[in-house]
């Protein structure tokens, strides 16, 4: 072969390199919104005692990115689940207070009966490589986890939710969106009814001297 239908084939080797990158570069990226809601069950009695709250960082920076053709998903998961677990630790604890660190707590702290420390263990979206006639589906895992104001491993026990939405053409965000909501707020709630009937939650609510404690 000739030196110059070598370099014609290299030429067009790199020209395709460089439409595959520009055709993968003009994908788009779209934002999957989430709404999960907060539903209070018959079954929820509040624990009389106040709490710290305390997020890290990377617990609130957690996102999922996920890619179907040339589009690409980004869930903030994190983001999502802080302001859910705002509303939802007043409703199980008398007072949620929020702080900055694990504990120990410094002397002349908060005035809280103990630290409570959300995680996200584990997520996982199924999704479709096809919009029509197929599922997404979401699972999430959290772990709460109760530390005494000197810094004492109380209660650690996870609760998992799941959800399911099917695809749509017409929204492409919706569907995996209302799947994780629905998962975070299946796990959410799970955690509102069984959280204090926990053994070790139960021996925490005896000994801060709650008499009523099951």
């Amino acid at each position: 072969m000739s030196t110059n239908k070598k370099s014609s084939g290299a030429s067009l080797t790199c020209l395709l390199k460089l439409l595959t990158i520009a055709g993968l570069m003009s994908g788009c990226i779209l934002t999957v919104p989430l709404k999960p809601e907060v539903n209070r069950t018959p079954g929820v009695s509040q624990i009389p005692l106040a709490v710290g709250v305390y997020y890290d960082t990377a617990f609130r920076a957690y996102e999922h990115h996920f890619i179907i053709g040339s589009t690409s998903f980004n869930i903030s998961v994190g983001e999502s689940s802080v302001a859910l677990f705002d509303e939802v630790f007043p409703i199980v604890f008398k007072r949620a207070v929020p702080v900055i660190s694990r504990p120990p707590l410094p002397p002349g702290g908060p005035g809280v009966a103990a630290v409570i420390e959300p995680k996200i263990e584990k997520f996982e979206m199924d999704h479709p490589f096809i919009l029509i006639g197929t599922t997404f589906s979401a699972e999430i895992t959290y772990r709460f986890t109760l530390y005494s104001n000197e810094g004492e491993q109380i209660v650690s026990s996870t609760f998992m939710g799941h959800g399911e939405m099917p695809a749509s053409l017409f929204n492409q965000t919706r569907p995996p969106g209302e799947a994780t909501s629905l998962a975070m707020e299946e796990a959410v709630e799970k955690f509102m009814s069984d959280f204090s009937n926990l053994p070790q939650a139960q021996q925490w609510i005896r000994q801060a001297g709650v008499a009523d404690a099951k």
